[in-house]
C-alpha cells in the first residue's frame, strides 16, 4: 500500500512540475537576424518550416524543412539566403499550395522575390518588386477580390535612397503598386487586421521613418488608407500583432520595440477604435519578436515574447488570466535579433513554438514541444447557413460554432 501511495505521489508530482515546453533537440540550422514561418507546403497535413537569417558562419541562409512525423529534413529548395528581411507563406496564384514571399540581404544584394510552389519545386516568378533592406513583407487580400496582395516595407536605393511602405495589388500574378500613400519605414514590422469589423483588412505599421519612430494604424476604406491617429508610441526594432485577448469581438494590439528613449512591450485594448494601454507589465524589449497564441487551450490568447532588455536577452511566455498577463517561467532560451511563431507541428492539439535568434554568445533555432495535457478540440460544424442576395453581392451568415475550449 505504501509503495502504491508513493508511486501516486510521484505521478502527480511529475504532472504538477512538468515543464510546459520541451526543447526537441538541434534539428534546425541556427539563425539570427531571422524570419520564420510555419506552413504545410506539401499538403500532407503537418506543418513544415520556412527559415531565413544569418548562420553561425555569418552566411545568409534560406531553408525549407519538411516535417515527416516530427522529423525535419532540409528540402534544399535552392532559395537565395537572406538576412535582415522577412519570409512568408501564401498561395498567391490560388492553385492550392503555399508559395513564398522573400526579402532581405543576400550578402551581395538586396532582394524582394516571389517563389511559386510547383509540387515542392520553388521558382522565382520575377515579380518586379523593389529590392529592400531591413524591411518587412506580408501577404493580405486588402481589396477582398480573392487573391493575396503584398505589403512591402524597407530601405531601397534606385539612385536615391529612401524608405518605402507600399501595397502591391495582385492581378492574376501581376503585382502593381497602388500608391497607397503610406509612411515609409525601415527596421519595422506590419500586421493586417480588421480592427473596426467592417469586413476589410486595416493595417498596423511601425518602424523608423524620415520623421523618427512611428506606429500607425491605417483604416482601409475600399482601398483608401487613412491614418486614424491612434496615439501609439513610435517604435523601431520590434514587432506588432493583432489579437482579441479579451474575447470581446474586436482586435487588440501587442507592440514591442525601442521608442528611442525606452524599450517597451505593451498591450492596447481596442475600445470602439480607441486604443488604450492596459499596463500589462510585460518586459520591455527591442530587437524583438512577439506572437499571440492560446498555448494552454483555455480559450484566450497568451503571448510569447523575445528580445533584448538592454541588459538581458529573454524569451518569455505570458499566460492570459482574464486580462492579467503572468510570466510562466517557461525556461525558453533568451534571444534577440529574433523571430518566434506558434504552430502545432506534431498535430496533438496544442501550440508548439519555433524560436530563432542570438543569445549573446551563440546563434540558435529551436522547436519547443508543448506538453499541455489539454488538447484543443475540433469546433462543431456551423449551422443555419443563409445567403442574402443584393444585386451582384451575396452576404453569407451562419450560427457560431462552438468547442470545449473557446468561448
Amino acid at each position: 500500500m505504501k509503495k502504491i501511495m508513493f508511486s501516486l505521489i510521484l505521478f502527480f508530482a511529475s504532472i504538477l512540475f512538468c515543464q510546459a515546453f520541451t526543447d526537441i533537440g538541434p534539428v534546425l540550422a541556427g539563425v539570427s537576424n531571422s524570419s520564420v514561418a510555419w506552413g504545410d507546403y506539401d499538403n500532407d497535413g503537418d506543418l513544415d518550416i520556412l527559415l531565413t537569417g544569418v548562420d553561425e558562419t555569418w552566411t545568409a541562409v534560406s531553408k525549407i524543412y519538411r516535417n515527416d512525423s516530427g522529423v525535419f529534413t532540409d528540402l534544399n529548395a535552392g532559395l537565395p539566403g537572406v538576412m535582415d528581411g522577412s519570409a512568408a507563406w501564401g498561395d498567391f496564384d490560388n492553385d492550392g499550395d503555399l508559395d513564398i514571399l522573400l526579402t532581405g540581404y543576400t550578402g551581395m544584394e538586396n532582394i524582394s522575390q516571389i517563389y511559386r510552389n510547383d509540387s515542392g519545386v520553388f521558382t522565382d516568378i520575377n515579380a518586379g518588386l523593389p529590392e529592400t533592406l531591413d524591411g518587412f513583407t506580408v501577404w493580405s487580400d486588402y481589396d477582398n477580390d480573392g487573391d493575396l496582395d503584398i505589403l512591402l516595407t524597407g530601405f531601397i536605393y534606385d539612385g536615391t535612397a529612401y524608405n518605402i511602405a507600399s501595397i502591391y495589388r495582385n492581378d492574376n500574378g501581376i503585382f502593381t503598386d497602388i500608391n497607397a500613400g503610406l509612411t515609409g519605414v525601415v527596421n519595422g514590422s506590419a500586421a493586417w487586421g480588421d480592427y473596426d469589423n467592417d469586413g476589410d483588412l486595416d493595417l498596423l505599421l511601425k518602424g523608423d521613418s524620415d520623421f523618427g519612430p512611428v506606429s500607425i494604424i491605417y483604416n482601409n476604406m475600399s482601398g483608401v488608407f487613412t491614418d486614424i491617429n491612434a496615439g501609439l508610441p513610435g517604435v523601431i526594432d520590434g514587432s506588432a500583432a493583432w489579437g482579441d485577448y479579451d474575447n470581446d469581438g474586436d482586435l487588440d494590439i501587442v507592440l514591442t520595440g525601442d521608442t528611442s528613449k525606452l524599450k517597451i512591450s505593451k498591450i492596447y485594448n481596442n475600445d470602439s477604435g480607441i486604443f488604450i494601454d492596459i499596463n500589462a507589465g510585460l518586459t520591455g524589449v527591442y530587437y524583438s519578436s512577439v506572437a499571440w497564441g492560446d498555448y494552454d487551450n483555455d480559450g484566450d490568447l497568451d503571448i510569447v515574447l523575445t528580445g533584448d532588455t538592454r541588459t538581458l536577452k529573454i524569451s518569455k511566455i505570458y499566460n492570459n488570466d482574464s486580462g492579467i498577463f503572468i510570466d510562466i517561467n517557461a525556461g525558453l532560451t533568451g534571444v534577440y535579433y529574433s523571430s518566434v511563431a506558434w504552430g502545432d507541428f506534431d498535430n496533438d492539439g496544442d501550440l508548439d513554438i519555433l524560436l530563432t535568434g542570438y543569445t549573446g554568445s551563440s546563434i540558435i533555432s529551436k522547436i519547443y514541444m508543448n506538453n499541455s495535457p489539454v488538447p484543443n478540440t475540433i469546433p462543431s460544424s456551423p449551422l443555419n447557413l443563409s445567403a442574402d442576395i443584393n444585386g451582384s453581392n451575396i452576404t453569407f451568415s451562419w450560427d457560431r460554432s462552438t468547442d470545449n475550449e473557446t468561448p
